[in-house]
């Protein structure tokens, strides 16, 4: 009953939050969580509860700005974060039906901890290398160590 009672109280304070935060503030948090997704669309997810997890908080953040939009704001303001709803929305959807494991194609003779490594590598190249040079580093990665295609 009181954990019940704890998590009505954070998701009240969310949408108290979201309700109460600035406009520009949101749709910067929104272009963050958007950013985020990309790279983990480039990268691949590393783990399902990971994919939970990002699922979990784009749901929250939807939320805010579902709140955002209740709240006595300019019109103008209003239509910025209902399209910037609708654009996480859509991200939300193509996370649900992604599939896209990183490690879960890599041979089975690696454990779990050399995937993560895997993982973790095809990741810091999407940080530090433009796009073309990034496709081709984790294309020669997962040659390497992926399970040969038939």
């Amino acid at each position: 009953m009181i954990q019940f009672a704890r998590e009505r109280s954070r998701e009240a304070h969310s949408l108290s939050e979201g309700r109460n935060t600035d406009t520009e503030k949101l749709l910067a948090l929104a272009d963050k969580h958007l950013k985020d997704f990309d790279k983990k669309q480039q990268t691949g997810l590393a783990s399902a509860s990971e994919k939970d997890k990002i699922e979990s908080n784009l749901d929250k953040f939807i939320s805010k700005l579902e709140a955002a939009e209740k709240a006595d704001r300019s019109d103008e303001d209003k239509k910025l974060l209902a399209d910037k709803r609708k654009e996480i929305q859509a991200v939300q959807d193509k996370i649900s039906s992604n599939t896209n494991f990183t490690t879960q194609n890599l041979r089975s003779s690696l454990n779990k901890k050399q995937k993560k490594i895997v993982s973790d590598i095809i990741a810091l190249l999407y940080d530090v290398l433009d796009d073309s040079n990034f496709e081709k580093a984790r294309d020669a990665i997962l040659n390497k160590f992926q399970i040969p295609q038939k």
